[in-house]
């Protein structure tokens, strides 16, 4: 499975202008598979523990719903790409779109 579609398949939400990310972890299941035919927007697939609420974050925002979203980044692509601090920057802001 592809970088973009792993995470097109982990982000609820991604509005490209504007870099926006749904988070919700209440559609957590344990890794479930998603068929090829699926749509792009199943919901979260991982849950890393920062946040289990619905908030919307997108550039600028702070906190543990930016943990969420940067760590779930990190799960789908394998490796650390970015810093789990609860800042959503430029780059956190680039990985989004990327998986669109």
């Amino acid at each position: 499975m592809t970088i973009r579609r792993r995470l097109s398949a982990l982000i609820t939400s991604v509005a490209m202008a504007g870099g926006i990310v749904a988070v919700a972890p209440s559609a957590v299941q344990a890794a479930p598979t998603v068929p090829a035919s699926a749509p792009t927007d199943v919901g979260v697939q991982y849950h890393c523990g920062y946040y289990d609420g619905t908030a919307t974050v997108r550039r600028g925002s702070r906190g543990n719903a930016v943990r969420e979203v940067q760590c779930i980044i990190n799960y789908w692509i394998d490796r650390q790409v970015l810093k789990v601090e609860g800042d959503f920057g430029a780059k956190t802001e680039e990985w989004v779109k990327e998986s669109g």
